[in-house]
């Protein structure tokens, strides 16, 4: 052998006789190690499962005994603690609204009312049916002239002349009267007057009256012949009384004729005397002068010439044969009128008038003329028509009459420039639409289009009318409405909207604008599901430390809560430190133990 072996052998000789019993020995203390901190931890864990917490003082003590085996440890506590807990859950969006739906009591009522327009008014005058289809010739032609009235009865209107009224008088001559005749008397100048009557007549009573006051019996004094009553004002106790008359004796004796006015009064007796025949001279004339005008009196002369009625000749007024014509440009006019004569009597004549038919005129005044000359004497008189002067008329291709321009150009038809052939919706394309609560279709850019009979079309934006009820949320049939023709259009009014000023979102207000609130917001809130759950809580070292530091000093437990200390030693026992330099991979950590139990339930 090698002296080098030797070496070696005797090397390893004295490794082993000196390598086993340390290593025995380390062994043997890990051990006693381990079977001290087993102890200690199951004192210190069945002491907490007895009186339900863990002080400060009592980890304190329990880490100072384990500071003893002289190793470092790594502790760790666990609670395990049952609970019961409901449970609850996260809404969606969907069912908060669904329950705020649900919930609404307010109102939401559609309201229908009819819409409709007008095609617009084209005032065109046109009308042929009354276009003058006489002239003043045809008139004449078929005239009828009416004779004078049976009833009429001559005056001073009927003649040119004045009316001679004998001037002076027979009694003074003068004017229409010169010779002076001398007067006779003759029968007629005399007047007999007989009455067969007779006088009948009483005589007349006096009457005296005394005022006495029948207050004061002051006299006023006495009156004759009365014979009513007085009011009188006493002069001494200014009382107002009445005084009476009474008979005092006869007076003269008065009579009346029984068959004619006459009657007298006097101191004869007249009665039963005849009243009797009277002769009265009534002529107090003693000459007269004779008329030598050589005129009829009231007749009519001009001059000295008598001249006779003329009243068939003279006009009282005129009136139109035609009072409203309508012509063409430049046509001409019916003139003629009826003349109302003084007499009574009608004639038709052509009168005359300065108007001009060259431009077109509607429903103008036009005044006629007529003339006539009686004695060298022009008198005029006038009436009125109402004149309508129209260019010339075309039909178009729709049936429509309307008026050329007056020189014959075509303005073209202004019933199909104003009146719509057809009506339909632009925008939206479909035949639907969704809005807002509140809003006008003009304003969410509804567009009709409106097509004319004359072919050119319209965008409107804002001029149709509608019968949307803004106020209501839900779908309706709307109709719109523009120049007589419709369309309708489906219209779905959503509730308006509200930012939620939490979480930034929008949601949809009630009908009524009242708010339900962000369902967003509310969907975040937990609700109870009906369901108990059981779990299995665990709180660990930190939790327990935390207490016992920097709490209240105790950690208490609850009962039938699950109490668990596990160790494991940090530091290198002596006997891991012989054996790791042995084996290189033994673990570090050999020195460990674990006990729990439960609170109050064992260990007491």
């Amino acid at each position: 052998m090698k002296p080098l072996e030797y070496i070696i052998d005797i090397v390893i000789a004295v490794i082993i006789l000196f390598l086993f019993p340390v290593l025995y020995f380390g062994q043997k203390q890990d051990a006693l190690t381990r079977t001290v901190i087993s102890t200690k931890t199951k004192e210190i864990v069945d002491e907490v499962r007895s009186k339900g917490y863990i002080t400060r003082e009592m980890y304190e003590g329990y880490l100072e005994e384990l500071s003893d085996t002289g190793l470092l440890y790594h502790i760790s506590m666990k609670q395990r603690q049952l609970m019961n807990e409901p449970e609850y859950r996260l809404r969606t969006p969907e069912e908060v609204i669904e329950e705020q739906n649900t919930a609404y009591t307010g109102s939401n009522i559609y309201t229908y009312h009819p819409i409709t327009t007008d095609a617009p008014v084209v005032v065109e005058p046109v009308r042929n049916g009354s276009l003058n289809t006489e002239t003043n010739a045809s008139v004449l032609a078929s005239a009828i002239n009416t004779p004078a009235s049976s009833s009429h009865v001559h005056t001073d209107a009927c003649y040119n002349g004045i009316k001679h009224v004998h001037s002076g008088n027979a009694s003074s001559g003068g004017g229409c009267y010169g010779n002076y005749s001398t007067h006779t008397h003759n029968s007629s100048c005399y007047k007999t007057s007989y009455c067969s009557g007779t006088w009948d007549g009483a005589w007349s009573i006096y009457y005296r009256i005394d005022h006495i006051c029948t207050n004061c019996g002051a006299n006023e004094g006495a009156t004759l012949n009365v014979n009513v009553p007085k009011t009188l004002t006493c002069y001494r106790c200014d009382t107002t009384y009445t005084s009476y008359p009474y008979e005092t004796g006869r007076g003269n004796w008065y009579g009346d004729c029984t068959s004619c006015p006459a009657g007298i009064a006097s101191t004869l007796d007249m009665q039963g005397v005849t009243h009797g025949t009277i002769t009265d001279l009534i002529c107090n004339k003693t000459g007269e002068y004779l008329l030598n005008c050589n005129k009829i009196a009231n007749a009519y002369y001009d001059g000295v010439v008598q001249v006779f009625p003329v009243c068939s000749q003279q006009i009282t007024s005129i009136s139109p044969t035609h009072s409203l014509q309508t012509v063409y440009v430049n046509d001409q006019l019916i003139t003629t009128v009826t003349a109302s004569y003084v007499d009574g009597s009608t004639k038709t004549v052509i009168g005359t008038t300065t108007f001009s038919t060259a431009t077109p005129v509607q429903n103008t005044t036009v005044v006629i003329s007529y003339n006539t000359t009686i004695g060298g004497i022009t008198t005029t008189k006038t009436c009125t028509i109402t004149v309508t002067v129209i260019p010339r008329s075309k039909i178009c291709i729709n049936g429509h009459t309307y008026n050329l321009n007056v020189d014959s150009s075509d303005p073209m038809c202004p019933y199909c420039r104003a009146w719509l052939k057809s009506l339909e919706i632009e925008i939206p394309s479909s035949d639907s639409i969704t809005i807002f609560k509140g809003t006008s279709l003009s304003e969410n850019g509804v567009t009709l289009l409106a097509t004319y009979l004359d072919g050119h079309k319209e965008h409107l934006d804002t001029e149709y009318v509608d019968n949307l009820d803004k106020n209501y949320v839900g779908t309706q049939n709307v109709t719109l409405s523009y120049k007589g023709h419709n369309v309708n259009l489906i219209v779905i009014t959503k509730r308006n909207l509200k930012r939620c000023p939490i979480c930034g979102r929008y949601y949809e207000l009630y009908p009524d604008l009242s708010d339900p609130g962000c369902p967003y917001c509310q969907s975040k809130t937990p609700i109870f599901t009906g369901n108990i759950l059981n779990y299995n809580d665990e709180k660990y070292s930190e939790d327990i430390l935390k207490e016992l530091y920097e709490g209240s000093g105790t950690y208490y437990f609850s009962r039938k809560d699950y109490f668990l200390i596990s160790m494991e030693n940090k530091s290198r026992s002596f006997g891991e430190g012989i054996l790791s330099a042995i084996y290189l991979g033994l673990a570090e950590n050999t020195i460990q133990t674990s006990y729990g139990g439960y609170i109050r339930e064992e260990g007491q």
